[in-house]
């Protein structure tokens, strides 16, 4: 089903929501990294309540509700994970619907808070179906990106920023249905000299594509067209390139009429796409060189920067790390690998 389209917030919205989750939330983690480029710094949201930045859009949204609410959601885990929270501070009632492919770490995290937990289907797009089709008979779903108070509430992160660090600044945020990304590119672009920047994985690039022109599109899929052809000419089987990725609280695509797009064409510089094998490299330098444990979709920010993709000018580069939510196993492979 289409949803109506909220209506986006103003930078008055994420001023009030950053007044009203003031006390709830921990403040900004700001500290240099001299690993990185021209005196970087990492805004780390790592040590909130439920591991992630997603606390603040959650907060925000279920503020308003009257007590007795039932709310609904859907979620690869961090958003969930932070409505149940919310949930509970403001003893609201909550269901969380998550695909089958959930992380184990989250899952396990989400089965420990007060929330109803429901899997549901192979992937995220169904798990919201399922969500929607439940909101309908009894509650208000909260979409993890494409809510105004919920863009309005991750928006409090640049609030926070602005206030810590001077001058011309890059700020670079990871990537998934854009409600990071339409909240600190919505505030931060207000003061002059700062531009935002966004980071998807490879394999999860629906925001990067969403942005595109309609001729750059067409040239996208006019190039993919060429190479089937050219290796069925010659034999080759094509195969399907798979669309998992260390960064899968990212994955998923961007609901028709999402107000995170129009924001982010508006007030963002550029999004640009990080490998399996540079989101790795990110996860051993913020462990090796900062002692933080950081997911996949946590550390694409410092992926792009590692790896040269963002050109910073002459500005002071920001890095949003964005949670920590990751399986013991999975950081102790990528500890153990070689691969720089």
């Amino acid at each position: 089903m289409v949803r109506a389209r909220p209506v986006p917030p103003t930078r008055a919205d994420v001023l009030d929501a950053s007044s009203r989750i003031a006390g709830l939330v921990r403040p900004l983690t700001v500290i240099d990294s001299p690993g990185l480029k021209q005196s970087a710094v990492l805004a780390l949201e790592t040590l909130q309540p439920t591991g992630s930045f997603k606390v603040r859009g959650a907060l925000t949204a279920l503020m308003p509700l009257a007590a007795g609410t039932q709310v609904i959601t859907s979620s690869m885990g961090n958003h969930g994970l932070a409505v149940a929270h919310a949930a509970s501070v403001l003893e609201l009632q909550a269901t969380i619907v998550v695909p089958e492919n959930v992380d184990p770490v989250k899952f396990a995290a989400l089965g420990a808070s007060e929330a109803k937990v429901v899997k549901y289907g192979v992937t995220y797009e169904t798990a919201e179906r399922h969500a929607l089709k439940l909101a309908e008979k009894d509650g208000r779903f909260i979409s993890p990106y494409n809510d105004r108070l919920v863009v309005a509430g991750q928006g409090t992160m640049a609030v926070e920023l602005l206030k810590r660090i001077e001058g011309n600044l890059t700020i670079i945020v990871p990537v998934g249905g854009g409600g990071l990304l339409a909240g600190v590119s919505l505030w931060g672009t207000q003061r002059a000299g700062v531009r935002v920047i966004g980071v998807c994985a490879d394999n999860a690039p629906a925001m990067r594509d969403a942005l595109r022109s309609e001729e750059e599109q067409r040239r996208v899929e006019a190039r993919k067209a060429k190479a089937k052809a050219k290796a069925k000419a010659k034999g080759t089987k094509v195969k399907a390139k798979s669309k998992t990725t260390l960064a899968d609280s990212l994955t998923g695509g961007i609901e028709e009429n999402s107000i995170t797009v129009d924001l982010a064409k508006r007030y963002t510089d550029s999004v640009v796409t990080v490998s399996e094998r540079e989101i790795e490299r990110a996860m051993r330098y913020l462990a090796l060189s900062h002692g933080v444990i950081v997911e996949g979709a946590g550390s694409v920010a410092v992926a792009a920067l590692l790896a040269g993709k963002v050109d910073v000018g002459n500005t002071r580069p920001v890095a949003l790390v964005t949670g920590r939510n990751v399986s013991p196993q999975v950081m102790a492979r990528i500890l153990r690998s070689k691969g720089r």
